[in-house]
């Protein structure tokens, strides 16, 4: 399933943060870019990379020309960090060539009405106002193709495996997915399809999704505690929401931060704090969110821009793609839940932190992927279910 979920996530960007389509639906084979996407986050989190990547390519990084740089890099004998060249290659080709084409349309005025985004994407938008921007205010061409793998990146690998998260659960809790199948088919037989606004408020659904972000953030996990680091711009005083006692057993209610201190955010711990959200705050309940949530909750005053969780984080550096990543999820869950009936296999699923949190078989090792790296799968049981069941 995750393949699929991470075609369909692709498609999804493709069509409207990219204005393109990759037709990931009709090819047996995975396109190279999706491949490449799913795991370049996990090569980046190997332990080999992780010393180099922190404490010597800061320093390295602009050295020489950028061919001096590619062959120093063609020259090390590092099977991984070819492995990793050869999908930045994928990456950037790919988005290359997406951005010429949506240039050309533009520049040479097409028809787009009839592409997958219609003109209205936000390559397509981002162009049209880079090419009527003054000369000195324009975006070089590099700046705007490096966005389209970023876009790709955030809005594929953090949604596809979210939506593998969920129906693992939905999996795990077979009384929850019938909950949820007949909340879907109640909806679809007013009108067969469901509206943007009637999909957006269905409240089962909404609390599948909710509950799952709360307890599973989708990405930057470690030993279940999701990590955001930040960096003190200045001396600053950061007070402390209750107490803490001190090595000496003294209380302390705020902590000095000298400048340039880095600063490790836990969201799944505000996520999870139970004296938040109570003593079942690890627990899987989407019923939590069907009755008004513990004042306790409210009173927490969390910053996050998501249903005072901090999944989607806060601020300035609030995910932009909350609303498409929520949308794209219900549809697709939406979807097959109605046709389709989801159960474990006897395959054990274990979930890697790669930078995203990932499922893969217990016993992978032997089945392994174009990399040579184990194979990235959610392998479930599938029925096809008739209107009756």
């Amino acid at each position: 399933m995750l393949e699929w979920f991470s075609r369909t996530a692709l498609e999804f960007v493709a069509r409207g943060a990219l204005g393109t389509s990759f037709d990931v639906h009709k090819e047996e084979i995975e396109h190279p870019y999706s491949v490449s996407l799913r795991n370049f986050a996990r090569i980046m989190t190997f332990p080999g990379f992780i010393f180099p990547r922190l404490l010597i390519l800061p320093y390295v990084k602009d050295w020489g020309t950028p061919g001096f740089r590619r062959w120093v890099v063609d020259m090390l004998p590092w099977k991984s960090l070819h492995i990793l060249r050869d999908m930045v290659d994928v990456m950037h080709n790919t988005s290359v060539a997406i951005f010429e084409s949506r240039k050309d349309a533009i520049l040479n005025e097409e028809e787009l009405s009839m592409e997958p985004g219609k003109g209205k994407d936000i390559m397509s938008v981002l162009l049209r106002a880079n090419l009527a921007a003054p000369e000195q205010d324009r975006l070089l061409d590099s700046e705007l193709i490096a966005q389209i793998s970023t876009m790709t990146f955030a809005g594929m690998e953090t949604t596809s495996n979210a939506l593998a998260r969920i129906l693992s659960l939905l999996c795990e809790h077979p009384e929850a997915q019938e909950k949820l199948r007949q909340e879907v088919r109640d909806a679809r037989k007013i009108g067969g399809s469901i509206p943007y606004d009637d999909l957006m408020s269905m409240p089962y659904l909404d609390a599948v999704c909710k509950e799952t972000l709360r307890v599973e953030v989708p990405c930057l996990d470690r030993d279940k505690l999701v990590l955001k680091r930040l960096r003190a711009q200045e001396d600053v005083i950061l007070p402390l929401s209750k107490p803490i006692t001190s090595l000496d057993g003294k209380p302390v209610t705020e902590i000095q931060l000298p400048r340039k201190t880095y600063v490790y955010v836990s969201l799944s711990a505000c996520n999870r704090d139970p004296a938040i959200w109570g003593d079942d705050s690890r627990k899987w309940k989407p019923e939590r969110w069907l009755s008004p949530l513990p004042e306790t909750v409210a009173g927490a005053r969390i910053p996050g821009v998501y249903s005072n969780l901090m999944t989607f984080y806060g601020g300035q550096r609030s995910c932009i793609g909350l609303k498409f990543a929520e949308l794209e999820m219900k549809i697709v869950l939406s979807s097959l839940l109605q046709k389709f009936r989801f159960e474990l296999g006897d395959t054990k699923i274990i979930w890697k932190m790669n930078g995203v949190n990932q499922p893969m078989a217990e016993d992978s090792d032997a089945d392994l992927d174009k990399y040579g790296l184990p194979r990235l799968q959610l392998p479930l049981h599938v029925t096809l279910l008739s209107d009756s069941d």
